[in-house]
């Protein structure tokens, strides 16, 4: 009987193993691109609301998703200022998210 529950190094993983390893990398490619999303919408949307160029709505998004905050690249009016709101709720939840999910892959 104790030969029976001896592990073999050399056995395939099981079928919960491998769905649960997938189902994590899923996660973190699902954040990532996410992320991807936001920042190009983020741009769009300081283009649109605040008509900026392209790099000004880049490094106001950038700035704003790290939560670095340097400096805003010019004054921001009401719309801009909720849009600012939007994109630091979404972006940095779905940071924390991915930087979770990446962990778990890790452990």
């Amino acid at each position: 009987m104790a030969e029976n529950r001896r592990v073999n190094a050399n056995r395939r993983p099981g079928f919960s193993e491998t769905n649960e390893s997938r189902a994590t990398l899923q996660r973190v490619l699902s954040a990532f691109l996410a992320l991807g999303v936001i920042t190009v919408v983020g741009i769009l949307g300081y283009m649109l609301f605040e008509g900026w160029s392209f790099m000004e709505a880049l490094y106001m998004t950038v700035i704003t998703l790290t939560t670095v905050g340097y400096r805003e690249v010019r004054e921001l009016d009401t719309t801009g200022q909720l849009w600012t709101m939007a994109i630091l709720i979404t972006g940095v939840g779905t940071l924390f998210y991915a930087a979770v999910s990446a962990v778990e892959i890790a452990a």
